[in-house]
């Protein structure tokens, strides 16, 4: 794995491109969501992305994104709480989207 820790794997839009030069072999896989309330359909989701390339990066939406998207008292979960969930899920986590 790429990354070890949540912290390591955590990133903002910024600093993709430099994960991108550093992987130029390596067929990157983007997928991006809300994730509010974690379910089954998710990791099978992920498990599929994951069979179009090497490196999985998950785009998780922040909180004032998914309130004008799904409206007032969404999301359910914090914005950390499901960037901590997705962590188990994608090698790389963009949380600024």
């Amino acid at each position: 794995m790429l990354f070890q820790t949540i912290a390591e794997k955590v990133v903002d839009h910024n600093q993709l491109e430099s994960i991108r030069g550093t992987n130029k072999n390596k067929k990157i896989v983007f997928c991006t969501g809300c994730y509010d309330i974690l379910q089954s359909g998710h990791a099978v989701f992920f498990n599929q992305c994951k069979q179009f390339g090497d490196l999985l990066v998950v785009g998780v939406g922040q909180d004032h994104v998914i309130t004008e998207l799904k409206g007032p008292g969404r999301p359910v979960n914090p914005e950390n709480n499901r960037v901590h969930l997705q962590s188990q899920f994608g090698e790389v986590l963009c949380k600024q989207i």
